[in-house]
């Protein structure tokens, strides 16, 4: 058992190395050539650890991703696509006002994390991708500057 820890240890290693050695210029911070997509993997490896992880009645965290310095996290809202239109047309909201006010509500979350506005301020990305039960992606906020 121990053998094959240190096996899973060691392969896991040498793919971050790997990883590492292959990242492009998007990856390295223009003034200080930190290695963002590094950093947004550890993070991504932390995440993926408590997935899935129930944000609220409403929301459940169910998967982080990595795609260069992008650290994507999707949330699975518990409705369906068409109650989600339902709850627009209830509120009169349209889907850019909706956007909008995401757009904003997910900069000042990620923003008011000390470690993550450090991150995107190196050059990092966060983007959630919100779904429905049945899997339509209704949101997907970016914050690329704090």
């Amino acid at each position: 058992m121990r053998l094959l820890l240190i096996v899973i240890l060691g392969a896991a290693l040498a793919s971050n190395v790997r990883a590492a050695a292959e990242d492009g210029p998007e990856c390295f911070s223009k003034r200080t050539k930190f290695n963002v997509c590094e950093k947004a993997r550890e993070a991504q490896a932390g995440l993926a650890a408590t997935l899935p992880l129930k944000m609220n009645a409403n929301i459940t965290m169910s998967t982080a991703i990595v795609v260069g310095p992008r650290l994507i996290l999707t949330a699975i809202w518990n409705i369906d696509k068409a109650e989600f239109d339902a709850r627009l047309r209830a509120n009169n909201t349209t889907v850019a006002d909706l956007t909008a006010k995401m757009d904003v509500a997910t900069q000042n979350s990620v923003c008011s994390m000390e470690l993550m506005a450090a991150f995107v301020r190196l050059g990092g990305q966060v983007q959630y991708l919100y779904r429905t039960l049945d899997g339509a992606t209704v949101l997907s906020p970016l914050v690329a500057a704090c």
